[in-house]
């Protein structure tokens, strides 16, 4: 374990050593306690933890707060439509119609625009990762955790993984939204160590699916990806690992593709 892959999972770790114990986080506490310059980046993180958590312990809650919101409430009584003349009761049942039918008119087209690109959600996927805030909600090695965690978040949990990775422990997995389509997220150790990221999304979200079968792969910068389709899933694999060990994860046969978390 190296020292990004540390303050990955550490950045997950609770105030007052409340994970000490988990073995999720061991390995990276013994990193942090072999390594200076990641022991100092540790305390400063739990320093500004502490910090966070002592300003909003000083917000002063009022003792009544509660029944003052209760009784607070004004019940303003509203008068009977029935009392009301039948025409006027029909003159605004027929403009609410024709309001929420000018309504759906003006918003079909907007909400068949709200397929993603593959290349938009590439971006804010990674982008999602890269995020300083980014957390995993979830830290395990365990798989069977890990679909029952998205199983419980009624996310996309239908992984379809490269032969290469099928003996990978996960390292975690996390939701989150994408002009509010649901992706899942799942961590995974490459053959060197490396973080390798699974995301995957509905395809009836994205306006051009990856293609069903081989992957294509694309380095981008410092990330190596690797994008296809499986089922009603978009699937993509990023890693900062290079390319061909990116390759490599599909055995050299991109179809033989096992199938863990159905």
């Amino acid at each position: 374990m190296d020292n990004r892959e540390a303050k990955f999972i550490l950045q997950a770790y609770r105030p007052e050593g409340r994970d000490a114990a988990n073995p999720d986080f061991r390995e990276a506490l013994e990193q942090a306690e072999r390594d200076p310059e990641l022991g100092v980046w540790l305390q400063q993180e739990r320093a500004f933890d502490d910090a966070f958590a002592a300003k909003l312990k000083e917000v002063p809650v009022p003792p009544n707060l509660k029944e003052e919101i209760l009784t607070g409430q004004k019940v303003i009584p509203m008068p009977s439509i029935w009392q009301r003349p039948p025409a006027l009761i029909a003159l605004a049942a027929a403009a609410v119609f024709a309001v929420g039918l000018l309504l759906l008119t003006l918003l079909a087209p907007q909400m068949s625009e709200q397929q993603l690109a593959w290349k938009d959600f590439q971006k804010a996927a990674i982008g999602t990762y890269e995020d300083p805030m980014f957390r995993l909600k979830k830290m395990t090695s365990n798989t069977e955790e890990v679909r029952a965690w998205l199983a419980q978040e009624d996310a996309p949990r239908g992984f379809v993984l490269p032969e290469g990775m099928r003996q990978k422990p996960p390292v975690g997995c996390t939701t989150f939204k994408i002009d509010n389509h649901l992706v899942s997220m799942v961590c995974f150790k490459t053959t060197s160590g490396e973080l390798a990221h699974l995301f995957m999304m509905p395809r009836s979200g994205l306006s051009n699916p990856p293609q069903v079968g081989d992957p294509t792969f694309v380095q981008d910068g410092s990330w190596s990806t690797a994008s296809w389709s499986d089922g009603k899933l978009a699937m993509m694999v990023a890693t900062q690992a290079p390319m061909p060990e990116l390759q490599q994860l599909f055995g050299g046969s991109p179809l033989a593709l096992l199938q863990l978390y159905r």
